[in-house]
């Protein structure tokens, strides 16, 4: 890997120095990185729509999840669900 070298940071093994002062080039940086992220993360969401068929959690359970604890049992019985709906999820 090479090194990239900032400012004071000359000569370290990663281009930033976390917990200090920025300089405008890392700055410009990280927000070039952050709309790349955001502007990927929207398309490969548009091109992988929620499957069909699968019965979500508030559905299942009668409320929204984080409403309340839920027990270990409520969570495999949804699990098993999930299993019998799915061929991406397999409980061994």
């Amino acid at each position: 890997m090479d090194k990239v070298e900032f400012g004071d940071n000359a000569g370290a093994p990663y281009p930033f120095k976390w917990g200090g002062r920025t300089s405008w080039r890392q700055r410009a940086v990280l927000q070039l990185w952050w709309a790349w992220v955001v502007l990927w993360g929207g398309v490969l969401a548009e091109a992988s729509p929620y499957r069909t068929g699968i019965t979500p959690p508030a559905e299942y359970f009668g409320f929204e999840v984080g409403e309340r604890h839920l027990t270990h049992a409520e969570v495999y019985g949804y699990m098993r669900m999930l299993a019998s709906e799915s061929d991406r999820v397999r409980i061994e």
